[in-house]
């Protein structure tokens, strides 16, 4: 009766273990940059943001891209657990006025995409 029980214990905490789901955590040192008031026509920047794995499965990123006058550079591909990527974001300033954009990254973890929010002026 007792091995039975036993038995059946096991089994149901296999059963348990086996539905659980591992998710792609990450993590962004910031979720804005600002570049402040510049010259228009000069490159004003890099400023760095960093995006993290907090979790214990693989983060693919896809893709990275930036929007409304700014540009970025990025190492990022897969990260494993505990790793963490550069994006080296730049304010390309070309008329007077001020301009916001914003970087979007897009991969496997839950919350993608992630965002940060940038904005300069010229």
């Amino acid at each position: 009766m007792f091995l039975r029980k036993l038995s059946h214990s096991i089994l149901l905490s296999a059963m348990c273990v086996t539905g659980l789901q591992a998710w792609a955590q990450v993590s962004l040192s910031t979720t804005s940059l600002s570049f402040g008031a510049h010259t228009p026509g000069n490159v004003n920047g890099p400023q760095t943001v960093t995006l993290s794995n907090r979790g214990a499965v693989d983060v693919i990123v896809s893709s990275v891209a930036a929007s409304g006058g700014f540009s970025e550079a990025n190492n990022c591909s897969t990260l494993h657990a505990g790793q963490s990527c550069t994006i080296n974001v730049t304010f390309i300033s070309a008329t007077v006025g001020s301009a916001k954009g914003v970087v979007t990254i897009n991969s496997n973890a839950s919350a993608s995409p992630q965002l940060v929010n940038l904005a300069g002026s010229f």
